[in-house]
């Protein structure tokens, strides 16, 4: 079947090719993008020569990478369908394209029913394939990866993907192999490795203070781990990793100095195993969260467009993670104006100031049950905003119980933290990327606590 649709798709190609000429031949250098999830889709491709890969971002927020994108093959459906890409392609090499308009394409799929369930089924298997993914990643078996993150970072900066410097980590990495239920490392451990999962399935497994045996994440192949520890400079590790696959693992190691030297190479390498790791960490306090959910710990709430889920001074009482739908967060000045600063989309996480000490609100007030007030304000921006509400008392009830839980949410907070200072010291006033109110972003020598310490 799969060739037998390769085979109809490329007769309708070369038909139209051949009548249109070569002006619907797009030529690109590695690295560019061919499109961008969330862009009007206004084309459908095919690649004739070179490589290129697919990835996207999940409703949970961690960046996936689909695979390759086989020469010969039809991509970017979404042109025929919905009109909106829900993936991003980028070239890792020069590469040739043959990209047809909508335009081009309707009349010759009019009247052609066999062409139209060929589309449809080409297009059912990509979204299924994307489906699969991303619930991977709501259960924690696929976390934010480097190289689509490069990808999202990549677009959100308009330049492109260095495939270069990440295959030049990759072949650096000095490949192994682990036996099925072989421990690779153990909790408490000095970290010495950052590992990369070529192979097989690595099981993320603690034990919390009282005994409790917990499973935090099961990565597959693309997915890289250990590196947290580097960043956040830690003693031991938070985990034990154990391959977890019958035909056993294949997995790549970097020692500490090789990584970092490969970071130092390439800014956008380093943005990008920054951002992953921060996405790992919100992905582990969700399950979190969610397991305290599923005993009771957490409530679900809904708001609106427009409502708030609590204002700027509020005692701060609960921690907050976004299901579905997103939160905007807000500030008000001294002179009363509201400043727009960070929203929270599907798995991330808010709410934290009072949840741990130093948490106090402007001015150094401190009050609530939470130990502090809120330093901003929390809208809903789209009407069945779902969150799941979890009290700061139980949150720090989990934190003693469960070492990995106080890790993880100090971990959020210290990585957000940093991505946020990044973006404010290499602000300029002609590149207003990701700046929600100029005017307090230009402020980065002396930036609003407000902006820095968010809720």
């Amino acid at each position: 079947a799969e060739a037998r649709q390769q085979a109809r798709l490329g007769r309708m190609f070369g038909e139209l090719r051949q009548t249109q000429g070569a002006r619907y031949t797009r030529h690109l250098s590695a690295g560019e993008a061919v499109f961008v999830q969330g862009e009007r889709a206004d084309a459908m491709c095919q690649l004739i020569k070179g490589k290129l890969r697919h990835s996207f971002t999940a409703p949970t927020g961690e960046n996936i990478t689909l695979g390759e994108v086989p020469v010969g093959s039809h991509f970017g459906y979404d042109a025929l369908l919905s009109g909106v890409h829900d993936t991003t392609v980028t070239a890792a090499t020069d590469a040739t394209l043959a990209c047809l308009p909508v335009s081009s394409l309707k009349p010759a799929l009019e009247g052609s029913e066999w062409l139209q369930t060929t589309i449809r089924a080409r297009a059912d298997r990509a979204e299924g394939e994307k489906t699969t993914a991303g619930a991977l990643a709501a259960r924690g078996q696929s976390e934010s990866q480097i190289l689509a993150t490069m990808a999202a970072v990549a677009a959100r900066t308009g330049s492109p993907v260095d495939h270069a410097a990440y295959e030049e980590m990759v072949r650096a990495m000095e490949p192994f192999k682990l036996h099925d239920e072989q421990t690779l490392f153990h909790q408490g451990e000095k970290p010495m490795f950052v590992y990369l999962v070529d192979q097989g399935s690595i099981k993320l497994h603690y034990k919390t203070e009282k005994g409790a045996e917990r499973v935090l994440a099961e990565l597959g192949p693309g997915n890289h781990f250990g590196e947290t520890a580097f960043l956040d400079d830690r003693k031991g590790r938070n985990t034990s990793a154990t391959c977890s696959a019958p035909g056993g693992c294949s997995l790549r190691r970097m020692a500490r100095a090789e990584w970092e030297s490969a970071l130092r190479k390439s800014s956008q390498l380093d943005t990008a195993v920054r951002e992953a790791a921060a996405g790992r960490s919100r992905s582990r306090l969700r399950t979190i969260i969610e397991l305290a959910a599923s005993t009771g710990g957490a409530e679900t709430i809904r708001r609106n467009r427009g409502e708030d889920v609590f204002k700027q001074g509020d005692p701060s009482v609960s921690f907050y993670l976004v299901k579905s739908g997103s939160v905007q967060m807000s500030y008000a000045t001294p002179d009363g104006r509201a400043v727009r600063t960070k929203k929270y989309g599907p798995g991330e996480c808010f709410g934290a100031s009072g949840a741990l000490g130093g948490s106090d609100g402007p001015g150094g007030v401190s009050g609530g049950a939470g130990g502090g007030v809120r330093r901003n304000t929390a809208t809903a921006a789209e009407d069945g905003t779902t969150l799941l509400s979890l009290p700061h008392r139980r949150l720090k009830l989990l934190m003693r119980e469960d070492a990995n839980v106080q890790s993880n949410f100090e971990a959020v907070s210290k990585q957000r933290n940093l991505l946020v200072r990044g973006r404010l010291s290499t602000y300029h006033a002609d590149t207003k990327k990701h700046v929600r109110d100029e005017e307090a972003y230009m402020m980065r020598n002396h930036p609003p606590r407000e902006i820095i310490e968010e809720d």
